[in-house]
Parts: structure tokens; C-alpha cells; sequence
């Protein structure tokens, strides 16, 4: 019987190491290092009942961009429907326009007629992409007149629509983003 106990206890420490070693990483991780500094600037900026998931993971700007820095852009709308981290170029003037320096934006909306449409857009025109488990993305690319090729993936979480887009970063980039923000946990504001 003794012998029988044994072998059980040493099978479900197997069972449970296996577990271990199969939990997905990106579901421990914390933000990139260059959103750190602004967490809490965050949390005391994004709208009441909203929450904000940052990605473990930044691409290196590619060459020609001397780095990235994340810019809050708090939502303007009186119910506070929106809420964007832009990456601008590091070399861009504090007094310059974000538009003119924006090289891509991890964000997060309310549900509303605007993005159900954009959702629904991403899902007619684009690629359905899994970012964890239950949590499908939509991915397409389109051209932007004034700013070139746009990569952008959405996807609805916490009952809220998040996105990235980026026309810095590659498709796979993009992607990748996007699946370090969907296992990330969410930031809550403060108030």
C-alpha cells in the first residue's frame, strides 16, 4: 500500500511539473520596459470603469526611427470612450504635433456604433488571428493616404475593444504585440 501512495505522489508531481512547464509565459510577464514610467499616469488618466492591457513585448524600431516614446492621448469624448498610448519617435519635439511623429498606437474603446463598425470591417476584410485562448484578433493592412501602409489588429476583451496599429512595425510584429496584450493583465484606473 505504502508503495502504491508512493507512486501516485510521484505521478501527480509529474502531472503537476508538466503543468507547470506548459502555463504560457506571456501570461507572467509584465509591460515593456518603456511603458513603465507612465503606469501610473495611466491609471490616473484612463476613464472610469475602462481598464488598459500593455504589452510585454516592443518591436526595435526599424532603421531610420531613432527609438519610441510612449505618449498618453487621453480620451477627449465627455464619457471618455477612448484611450491610446502613441509611440512617436524618440527624437520627435515635445512642442511638435503627435500626428506628425505617430508611428503606431496600442489602444483600447468602449463598445460603440464606430467600433462595431471598425471591428466588423476587420473581420470582413481581414484575418482572424488567435491571441489566446477565447480571444480571437482581426488583422488587415490598408493604405492611409497621408501616412502610408497601416498594420492594424482589433479584437474584443473585458468587453471592450483593443487594438494595434502600426505602420512602423511589420504584420508579424503587429501580431505579436497584440498577443502579449491579450495575455497581459489589464491595468484599472484609479478612481
Amino acid at each position: 500500500m505504502k508503495g502504491r501512495s508512493q507512486l501516485s505522489l510521484i505521478a501527480s508531481l509529474a502531472i503537476l511539473g508538466v503543468g507547470a512547464l506548459t502555463i504560457n509565459p506571456l501570461a507572467m510577464a509584465e509591460p515593456a520596459s518603456i511603458f513603465r514610467p507612465l503606469i501610473r499616469d495611466i491609471q490616473a488618466q484612463l476613464p472610469r470603469g475602462m481598464v488598459m492591457r500593455l504589452p510585454a513585448v516592443i518591436p526595435n524600431p526599424p532603421s531610420g526611427i531613432p527609438g519610441y516614446r510612449p505618449t498618453i492621448i487621453p480620451s477627449n469624448a465627455p464619457e471618455g470612450g477612448y484611450f491610446a498610448i502613441v509611440l512617436v519617435t524618440s527624437n520627435c519635439p515635445e512642442t511638435r504635433l503627435v500626428a506628425v511623429c505617430d508611428t503606431g498606437r496600442i489602444f483600447v474603446e468602449r463598445r460603440n456604433s464606430n467600433t462595431n463598425q471598425r471591428l466588423r470591417e476587420n473581420q470582413q476584410q481581414g484575418s482572424s488571428i488567435s491571441l489566446k485562448t477565447g480571444v480571437r484578433g482581426f488583422y488587415r493592412s490598408y493604405i492611409q493616404p497621408t501616412r502610408g501602409k497601416m498594420h492594424e489588429i482589433i479584437w474584443e476583451q473585458d468587453g471592450m475593444i483593443f487594438g494595434v496599429m502600426s505602420r512602423s512595425m511589420s504584420q508579424e510584429q503587429v501580431i505579436n504585440v497584440a498577443i502579449s496584450m491579450a495575455n497581459e493583465l489589464p491595468i484599472k484606473a484609479k478612481n
